[in-house]
This record gives structure tokens, C-alpha cells and sequence, in this order.
């Protein structure tokens, strides 16, 4: 019994399994990866070199000097272009938790049994969220050559990536959507409605999937020489490909060859391996159907 995927996951880009995790993708001043906490965190917006004069007994918690911003960004590293416009249904990858860093049990000023909860307070008020954009265009080389060929690492630790000449669409709420695109793009916002919280993202990563697709052909003349055959639409990558022949000889036979996403060459012989014209159809199975 044979089994046909109904789809083919041609992706799956994971941002926290890098070693470091998230070292590879850039982030704006609001956010960074905590080591104590395995995760993305908001940052506060005071420096060290500005606080260590301080008395570092009165710092509720060491990684969060300052205030706590309220929203930050982390960009993804990996640029997808699938090398044509196709349909891809995206799937989320997001591992979210919230935190209240700085509910210290020796901060606590209200009786025992009315904390809501022991180990800490719940930490209701934060959201992280994935989002991507798209675009038509392919991915080409940018107007400027860095040193990684990716970003600037800034004084503070922040990268600046390189701008490329892609012109993409709005940012979208990624949410299992079905999308048709060339070129994906992808980043995660995390937000807060409270300074004395922050999500905490432990995972994050992207699937992308293509829907499979068969395509049939009318009958078709070979003619007495190899037969060149194009595809309506290119797969994503090269198709299985069947052969139904007609009017067949005794000894007639046939050869098919260079099975490429956009179409193949078929050859018949006689048995003297001579070519002869004759009439056949195809059937090719894969993933994706390429769009103009």
C-alpha cells in the first residue's frame, strides 16, 4: 500500500538550540538572553558602567538594572528564500512562560496565607508573540559587506543586520498561517503591561511546509527523437515522475531522464535502440506548485 504526504516540511528554523541559544539573531536595546532564567527576557534600561557605584545589595535582581521596558523585538537569523513563489503554510514554534524576577520572598510584606502563590507571584500581565513578512523578490546580496556577512556587533551587544534590497510586505501575526511568497522573514515581540514583568521565551523557531500536488498531461507525440517536457508550474523540488505509453512495438521501450522541478526528458527506441515517435502521458508527484 503506498502513502502520499498531503504536505512536505521543507523548514524548521529553531533560534534556542544555537550554542549559545539565540546567539546568531539580533536583538533591539529591550531585549536580551538571560543565562539564569534559559531564555529571552525585556531588559531594563539602565547600564551597568552606570549603576556599579551603587550600592549591588539594594539591586533586586542583577540582571534587570533599571526599569524594566515595557515591549522589545528579537529578529531571526535565517533569511528563508525558497528559490521560487510558492504556497507554505507556517507553523509557530514558541515556548512562553512570564516572570516576576524581582518578587523576592524577602520583599514581601503581606501575610503568608494570602500569596497567591509561594515560589512567586503569578505573572499574568505579558505576551510573547511571532510575526513574519514576506516578499515576491529573491534574496540578494546587500548594498554593503560586513565582516560575518550578517550584522554589526555594537558596543552594548546589539547587532545592526544588514539591510537588503527586498522589498517586503507589512509584519503578519504568524499563526498557522497558509501564505504565498518567495522570500520569509521572521521576528518575535515580546510586551508587557507591567515593569515587574516579562514573558520568558525558552523555545522559538518556525516549520514551513509545502502542500503536495500531482500533475497529469494530456497524450502526448513524442517524436523519433529524446522529447523535452516542461511542467505547467515548477515543483519545489524534482518530482516523481510515470510514464503511460501507447502504441508501443514489440521491443519498444523508453528512457526517462534529467528529472529536474521544472520538467524531464523522455526517449523511446525500438529494439535496435533506434528512436521511434509514439504517443504517451505522465504523471508527476511532488511538493509545491511554483507561481509567477
Amino acid at each position: 500500500m503506498s502513502f502520499t504526504a498531503s504536505k512536505r516540511t521543507v523548514l524548521n528554523i529553531r533560534e534556542d538550540t544555537t550554542n549559545p541559544p539565540f546567539s546568531s539573531g539580533s536583538f533591539t536595546r529591550g531585549v536580551f538572553y538571560s543565562d539564569a532564567y534559559g531564555g529571552l527576557v525585556l531588559d531594563g534600561d539602565a547600564l551597568w558602567d552606570s549603576e556599579i557605584s551603587g550600592n549591588i545589595d539594594s539591586f533586586g535582581e542583577i540582571d534587570f538594572i533599571g526599569t524594566r521596558g515595557r515591549s522589545g523585538e528579537y529578529e531571526f537569523s535565517t533569511i528563508v528564500d525558497l528559490g521560487g513563489k510558492f504556497e507554505v503554510t507556517l507553523g509557530e514554534i514558541l515556548g512562553n512562560l512570564s516572570l516576576a524576577p524581582d518578587d523576592l520572598i524577602d520583599s514581601r510584606t503581606e501575610l503568608i496565607d494570602i500569596w497567591p502563590d509561594f515560589d512567586s507571584y503569578l505573572a499574568e500581565d505579558t505576551n510573547a508573540t511571532l510575526y513574519f513578512r514576506a516578499s515576491d523578490e529573491a534574496k540578494t546580496t546587500g548594498t554593503f559587506q560586513l565582516e560575518d556577512s550578517n550584522y554589526f556587533l555594537l558596543e552594548d551587544g546589539s547587532k545592526l543586520r544588514q539591510e537588503l534590497p527586498v522589498t517586503f510586505g507589512d509584519w503578519r501575526v504568524l499563526n498557522r498561517n497558509t501564505f504565498v511568497g518567495r522570500t520569509f522573514q521572521f521576528k518575535a515581540v515580546l510586551e508587557s503591561d507591567s515593569d515587574s514583568q516579562t514573558p520568558l521565551i525558552n523555545e522559538l523557531g518556525v516549520s514551513m511546509s509545502i502542500p503536495a500536488r500531482t500533475e497529469s498531461s494530456q497524450v502526448i507525440e513524442s517524436g523519433a527523437a529524446a522529447k523535452v517536457v516542461t511542467f505547467t508550474n515548477a515543483f519545489y523540488e524534482a518530482p516523481t515522475v510515470g510514464i503511460t505509453a501507447f502504441n508501443l512495438l514489440s521491443g519498444d521501450y523508453y528512457e526517462v531522464t534529467s528529472v529536474t522541478r521544472t520538467g524531464f526528458t523522455v526517449h523511446f527506441k525500438d529494439s535496435s535502440n533506434s528512436s521511434v515517435d509514439r504517443d504517451f502521458q505522465y504523471v508527476a508527484t511532488g511538493f509545491g506548485s511554483e507561481q509567477t
